[in-house]
């Protein structure tokens, strides 16, 4: 992406953009991760990608590309194995907004088969993604500081997450911990 980046000099000397192609394929990967993570407006957390600004992005986006530039779309989603995923995103914004695209440049975005490594974890599980990054990690020993970290995180971040706890409550503070996870993630499962 860097070597792509587009320089900005309005702005100040040093600062890069995106190509508009890599924009894109951010857009619509933004919308598919946070099918399944939350995002926070103030102190309330959602779930689910449908929001129309995001969809007002991609429609922008694809407004704003070159006939090259959406060919360079398609074959970036395919060699990153994000069809699905950009095929999704594309038609979503086409329906909301009558986003103009090139049926045949994107017709290969919606051809059927088997999903690619990156278009199933963005569409899985959590407990799936989250196994799927746990095989990711080198080794056992960073598998093991992984867990350590995740179910033991450092006594800086419980003193943050519960401020006002007496130094005493640290255990009972990872229990809590402990117990909130498994009703978030009780609760995820029964929605």
């Amino acid at each position: 992406m860097y070597s792509e980046a587009q320089r900005l000099p309005a702005l100040d000397a040093e600062a890069i953009a995106v190509s508009r192609v890599d924009a894109l394929l951010l857009a619509c990967m933004h919308w598919a991760v946070h099918k399944r993570a939350p995002y926070y407006v103030g102190d309330a957390r959602y779930y689910g990608g449908d929001r129309l600004i995001w969809f007002c992005d991609i429609h922008l986006l694809l407004g704003a590309l070159s006939v090259s530039e959406h060919q360079e779309f398609v074959e970036l989603a395919e060699r990153k194995g994000l069809r699905r995923t950009c095929w999704e995103s594309v038609e979503r914004a086409r329906a909301l907004f009558g986003s103009e695209v090139p049926e045949a440049v994107f017709r290969p975005l919606a051809q059927s088969g088997s999903l690619a490594p990156a278009d199933h974890y963005l569409g899985a599980s959590g407990s799936y993604r989250f196994w799927a990054d746990f095989r990711a990690i080198p080794g056992m020993r960073n598998k093991l500081q992984f867990l350590a970290e995740l179910f033991f995180p450092p006594e800086s971040y419980m003193r943050w997450k519960y401020l006002g706890a007496k130094p005493a409550c640290l255990p009972w503070l990872y229990l809590r911990r402990a117990g909130e996870g498994a009703w978030k993630s009780f609760r995820t499962r029964a929605t």
